[in-house]
């Protein structure tokens, strides 16, 4: 794993211990990896598409979505999984397997990851206030926000999800403290009301989880040891701020192949290769529908239906999750692609009930 400060581009290897262990819980409502596929912990295994499935149809989804060879605006990315195996992976000839790619936004569901952790080894608390330093004076109103509402976007912060120099989301980019950024804003609304989307938010949660592990290196350290080398995930190149945080609202940076390998430890409940990496509860959790905006969950998106759920970043990025019916779609993309429609084609021409379910 490798570590990037923002601030000044420089890359730090990270040596890491090795990942936790549990058994796999049965019967959980998450698709088992099926008997003779081996988890990609190292390479992937790969598959046909379903025979229902319409292949031909896909080309031309993926080929509308790539558009022109020399195309600005693309998909760069495509990945299929389905029952554990890449079933379809394709890239746009000015990208390709190897090339690491911004996560943009996609890096939230990533830190959810890492608070469910936290959460599940007793040392932070979903429901109980968020332990932030700035908000500890008597009488301060911030004291009533939890962590759940920081991870459902609903902290009531002032907030501005724009990124020129004066906004709020601007100066975190730059900033040395990107925690303490969010932290010294005051309340807008009362926690748990109103939904605003943060990434000033996620910096927070990374910030506490940084806290709680005894400091920036160590909380990078711990999302390596703990979540992705577990399941291969060996590409990541993880954004810091000034003073080495990881910045939790992005960058969390890899390869396609790697967001995919993060998509299927969803998909089958946390469980991986008979270990327990995300408690399946913090997975449900994550999947539960806030009260503040019955498409989001804790740092992931909700498709209407209940079908699906995804994390998604900037310009389309995305991991989609469909459990019921086996499948990953990972997608990478420039500004100016259209992903959108393309996964809707593909999810159309593997499974018709999929329509509509982004």
């Amino acid at each position: 794993m490798f570590v990037r400060t923002l601030a000044t581009a420089t890359l730090i290897a990270v040596a890491v211990p090795a990942g936790a262990t549990a058994a796999p819980t049965p019967d959980d409502g998450y698709p088992d990896q099926p008997a003779g596929v081996a988890f990609p912990t190292a390479e992937w295994p790969t598959g046909d598409l379903a025979p229902t499935a319409d292949r031909a149809a896909i080309d031309v989804a993926v080929d509308a979505g790539f558009g022109a060879a020399d195309a600005a605006g693309r998909v760069q990315a495509v990945i299929v999984v389905q029952g554990g195996r890449i079933v379809y992976e394709r890239y746009h000839p000015l990208d390709g397997p190897d090339r690491v790619y911004d996560s943009f936004s996609v890096a939230k569901s990533f830190t959810s990851a890492l608070v469910g952790l936290l959460v599940a080894e007793g040392r932070l608390a979903l429901d109980d206030p968020a332990p932030v330093a700035e908000w500890q004076s008597p009488g301060d109103p911030r004291q009533a926000i939890t962590l759940r509402h920081l991870l459902q976007m609903s902290s009531g912060l002032t907030w501005e999800e724009a990124y020129d120099a004066e906004s709020l989301g601007g100066q975190l980019i730059g900033a040395e403290n990107a925690a303490a950024l969010t932290a010294a804003q005051p309340l807008e609304s009362a926690p748990g009301t109103v939904f605003e989307y943060s990434t000033g938010t996620s910096a927070l949660l990374a910030g506490i989880a940084a806290v709680e592990l005894g400091g920036c290196q160590a909380a990078l350290d711990y999302v390596n040891a703990r979540l992705l080398d577990p399941i291969g995930i060996s590409t990541d190149v993880l954004l810091t701020d000034g003073r080495g945080c990881w910045f939790g609202g992005f960058g969390a940076n890899m390869t396609t192949r790697d967001f995919a390998r993060f998509g299927l430890l969803y998909l089958r409940g946390g469980h991986w290769d008979g270990e327990q990496i995300v408690p399946t509860s913090w997975i449900d959790e994550s999947r539960a529908p806030a009260a503040s905006n019955a498409g989001y969950g804790l740092q992931f998106w909700l498709a209407e239906d209940g079908r699906s759920f995804s994390a998604e970043g900037l310009f389309g990025q995305r991991i989609v999750v469909v459990p019921d019916a086996d499948l990953v779609i990972v997608t990478n993309s420039t500004g100016g692609g259209d992903p959108y429609t393309m996964v809707d084609r593909i999810r159309a021409a593997i499974d018709p009930q999929l329509v509509g379910t982004r």
